[in-house]
């Protein structure tokens, strides 16, 4: 057994990543949405 793709296939290994950064990724792009939200009202008023 060798490396990160011990005991998995390199397919099961892929949907892992892609799922691990879905699951961080969406709360990231919602709170960058939010944060340019915010600071392009403080330039419009």
């Amino acid at each position: 057994m060798t490396g990160a793709t011990a005991g998995h296939s390199a397919k099961t290994y892929r949907a892992e990543v892609a799922i691990t950064w879905l699951i961080v990724g969406i709360p990231l792009v919602y709170g960058v949405y939010n944060a340019v939200k915010a600071a392009l009202q403080l330039f419009t008023h």
